[in-house]
């Protein structure tokens, strides 16, 4: 298969970027971060000044929960390339995760201004408010769904974005309990 055709490929020339790019892709798919990121690394010492490898090899450390070195791919990346909607989305997940949610919206802000058309960056704002301000991580959402109401069926696929839609769903549903609850005491 392709994963075949990478090895053939670096075999034949160990200085071939796009093969290791590739490769490193592929082993990210198939769930194998510690093979990604060494491929991405190896890379990265052929062609220094690759911003995406950068921002790849972040959302491979992430899954290692390897933060920190993450962080510092993310701004290296930017760095290299100031428009860099992914390396910015990759940075509010990571503010996100350690419940810097004023830090998060900002990125995931950033992300959109270079890609306002993103629907999975729109997502992750919706969820990221939903930890901070409902009210506009559900008018943000009501927006996504008026805007892409018409391809909505293909988005529900893009298994990236369910852990977002999770977080907003759990969110509501913890603050509809609350507004039940604070009803039920003042009767």
């Amino acid at each position: 298969g392709a994963l075949s055709d990478y090895h053939q490929s670096i075999k034949l020339d160990s200085e071939a970027v796009d093969s290791y790019f590739y490769r490193g892709r592929m082993f990210a798919q198939l769930h194998f971060p510690e093979k990604a990121i060494r491929d991405y690394s190896i890379a990265l010492k052929l062609e220094e000044n690759n911003a995406d490898l950068f921002t790849l090899r972040a959302k491979e450390k992430i899954i290692l929960k390897q933060f920190e070195s993450a962080v510092l791919d993310c701004r290296h990346s930017i760095s290299l390339r100031k428009e860099n909607p992914e390396a910015y989305a990759v940075l509010a997940q990571l503010k996100f995760k350690e419940g810097r949610i004023e830090q998060a919206l900002i990125l995931i802000d950033s992300a959109l201004y270079f890609e306002s058309e993103n629907y999975n960056f729109q997502i992750r704002k919706a969820a990221y408010y939903s930890k901070s301000d409902l009210k506009k991580s559900l008018n943000t959402l009501l927006s996504f769904f008026q805007k892409w109401n018409n391809t909505f069926d293909e988005i529900l696929k893009d298994s990236s974005i369910s852990a977002y839609f999770k977080i907003i769903k759990d969110t509501a549903i913890v603050f509809s309990k609350f507004q039940l609850n604070q009803k039920n005491i003042s009767d």
